[in-house]
């Protein structure tokens, strides 16, 4: 949330898997046609190397959003780094073990950058178009041993991503001045 102007400047919305209902990205990934990969649950496991031998194990990242004035400015950057260190206390506080998520390819590349790696495609599963995006990866990942990977290789890292170490300053250290 924007306290300065009092409204929302991102959002993230995870769900629970479940053995009667799935979750969103896995029943895409599990969909034929425009905008489904139509595997089968085995070709998804197959193709992955899941921690979750549960249905209920698994959270899907089914929304990651920043508004379009925080887009394209160093605002953007800090909202999108708040939101991933939500995601991941929010997922080490949950009995959960994976993440699954579909993301267009520049959000994964600055995911993957500010997550050193933390996302992974799944085995031969091609990106394509996706409800009018034109690059849309399926991804996944064990969450725990990532992060504790993490405390041992990137302790400031951490830190900052479950502590809030340095918060104001390394997620919003931007100038009065806003960039557009």
């Amino acid at each position: 949330v924007d306290h300065e102007r009092g409204r929302p400047a991102g959002a993230i919305r995870c769900v629970r898997n479940s053995a009667e209902l799935g979750c969103p990205m896995l029943n895409d990934l599990q969909t034929d046609g425009e905008n489904g990969w139509g595997l089968s649950w085995g070709d998804i496991v197959e193709r992955s190397d899941f921690a979750a031998r549960r249905p209920e194990d698994i959270i899907d990242i089914a929304t990651l959003a920043v508004t379009r004035d925080y887009a394209g400015s160093d605002r953007a950057d800090g909202v999108s780094k708040a939101l991933f260190a939500a995601v991941l206390q929010h997922a080490i506080r949950s009995t959960s073990t994976t993440w699954v998520t579909l993301l267009d390819r520049i959000p994964y590349l600055l995911v993957q950058a500010w997550g050193m790696g933390v996302m992974r495609e799944f085995d031969g599963i091609a990106p394509r178009s996706y409800h009018g995006a034109a690059d849309t990866t399926p991804l996944w990942c064990n969450f725990r041993p990532y992060e504790a990977n993490l405390a041992v290789e990137h302790p400031e890292q951490h830190a900052r991503l479950m502590r809030n170490a340095e918060l104001d300053d390394y997620f919003f250290g931007w100038s009065d001045e806003r960039v557009v």
